[in-house]
């Protein structure tokens, strides 16, 4: 998302440099809002309030005049905007977006599936609109990655993701939960890409691929044939086709389908999954995701994601219907697939000591991650260097400045942030997860 100007940047600093008394400067300005279907250019003012140790703002689609800085709260909540603080952590508030597999909550997606916001307790505010106010002193015009949660059904088959992979972008698991009524022993799993014992089996690659590609194939055909099938109980149920069903009711759907059709896509599940490998996972674990490695994570393993902020992907399989798109990629996929099974990368420990942990998670050239580990009372102060950093709590409690996290809440912590010391405010252990440009 480009920002509008760095202009505001500027005069923000100006007015900060020239503080007397509190002041409100207004800047009105376009957003090409380029991922909106179809796109547009939405019409935005944004509001700021120039104190001597902070500068607040809001940003809305209503014209406005120029308010008094007495007014500059009653204006904001006259909008219903959200108020932020360009010296504090944006506290993030996510959106829900519903899968056939299950559901992933986004904390920074900015699509035209859904926008993720920023919120003040009161009020949200798309998160494009709040970048796009102050762009350099919010994330130093870095492009903002993708932090989301993935959070399959417990359910088998009806719970596991797409088995896909990625042309461009990386990726990147931290394992937060596995549901014990799927995997009683607390290990959960990922199809992680291709079956080596099976593999060795062919005199070539090339001869791999082809019965894979064949394996699918033969698949496609009947999951198909049971699409077509539920696509019309769609229809009698008044149900758009590319709606998510209620995994309940896809199931019943299914056990009212003829008994030898379900057995033979088992069947043929089987022989094409046959190809493809199980890593397990418990909770904690990472998981590293190269470009063009083809993985589906399995139902009930809830993990925290952080990508590049681009959505391109190759579908090999689903053992459902897929909403998104009419087609599979299975010929284009197999064709470019990385068939090696790359090496586990164990978290690296930075720093160890009794009160604090610091691990590193992973390190590519568009972003970094850090899990942080502080016992109760201990502080740490983040890094300056980052355009900017996003902090979740995966377990306890942390505060960063006016902002507290638990479980699985987050925010961003602004280039221009001048509270940047995490505190652990719980009585137990805290974890959470850092991220962002050089960290």
């Amino acid at each position: 998302m480009a920002p509008h100007s760095t202009d505001i940047d500027e005069t923000l600093d100006r007015a900060a440099a020239a503080y007397d008394i509190p002041r409100t400067l207004v800047s009105r300005f376009d957003l090409h809002e380029t991922w909106a279907r179809p796109e547009r250019h939405t019409r935005l003012t944004a509001v700021y309030l120039i104190e001597r140790d902070a500068v607040l703002a809001f940003v809305t689609d209503r014209p406005l005049d120029m308010p008094t800085p007495n007014h500059f709260h009653a204006t904001a909540k006259r909008c219903r905007a959200a108020v932020f603080s360009l010296q504090q952590p944006l506290r993030l508030a996510p959106i829900t977006v519903e899968k056939p597999w299950g559901h992933e909550v986004w904390y920074t997606g900015i699509e035209a599936r859904g926008t993720s916001s920023v919120t003040d307790g009161r009020f949200t505010t798309p998160l494009s609109w709040v970048l796009a106010s102050a762009p350099q002193h919010l994330c130093g015009a870095a492009s903002i990655m993708l932090l989301k949660v993935l959070d399959p059904a417990p359910q088998p088959v009806l719970g596991d993701l797409y088995f896909e992979l990625h042309e461009t972008k990386h990726e990147v698991y931290v394992v937060t939960h596995v549901d014990r009524h799927a995997w009683p022993d607390g290990c959960g799993a990922i199809r992680f890409g291709m079956n080596a014992a099976r593999r060795a089996m062919y005199a070539d690659d090339n001869r791999f691929r082809a019965a894979y590609l064949q394996a699918v194939r033969d698949y496609e055909t009947v999951r198909r044939t049971i699409d077509d099938l539920l696509d019309e109980k769609r229809d009698t149920a008044g149900m758009a086709h590319d709606a998510v069903a209620p995994l309940e009711l896809t199931q019943r759907w299914l056990d009212e389908l003829d008994p030898h059709l379900i057995d033979d896509e088992r069947r043929r599940r089987d022989a094409m999954n046959s190809f493809t490998q199980m890593r397990p996972l418990s909770e904690g674990d990472i998981v590293e995701l190269p470009r063009r490695f083809p993985h589906a994570l399995q139902h009930g393993v809830r993990v925290i994601e952080l990508q590049t902020p681009t959505y391109e992907r190759r579908i090999l399989s689903f053992a459902q219907k897929v909403l998104t798109q009419d087609h599979w990629d299975t010929e284009t996929a197999v064709a470019d697939m990385r068939l090696d099974i790359p090496p586990l990368v164990e978290p690296r420990i930075l720093v160890q000591e009794p009160d604090c942990t610091i691990e590193r998670i992973v390190e590519f050239e568009e972003f970094s991650a850090r899990r942080i580990r502080l016992a109760p009372a201990a502080r740490l102060t983040l890094s300056k260097l980052s355009p900017y950093t996003l902090c979740i709590a995966i377990s306890g409690e942390v505060t960063l400045g006016d902002t507290t996290l638990v479980g699985d809440s987050a925010c961003l912590v602004p280039h221009s942030a001048t509270s940047r010391t995490l505190v652990n405010t719980g009585d137990e252990d805290a974890v959470c997860l850092l991220s962002g440009p050089s960290l």
